[in-house]
């Protein structure tokens, strides 16, 4: 079970930001505060574990498809 991420330079968080996770985890808040960016920050690293590749273009997700760039 994965209790804490930390994300860092991805999306709109740029600083290093830790998140603690519980049997039950909720996540909520005001628009724009990153809800989405952790989901798929989850997806990115679901993804990577996945295929053992981190240099990931394009990820599959709830709101149809998550592109992170690249070449």
């Amino acid at each position: 079970m994965i209790t804490a991420i930390e994300i860092e330079n991805f999306k709109g968080i740029s600083g290093r930001q830790r998140i603690e996770f519980a049997p039950l985890t909720l996540i909520f808040g005001a628009n724009s505060s990153g809800k989405r960016t952790t989901v798929h920050a989850l997806h990115y690293l679901l993804a990577i574990l996945e295929s053992g590749n981190s240099d990931i273009d394009e990820i599959p997700s709830t709101d149809n498809e998550l592109r992170l760039g690249g070449g």
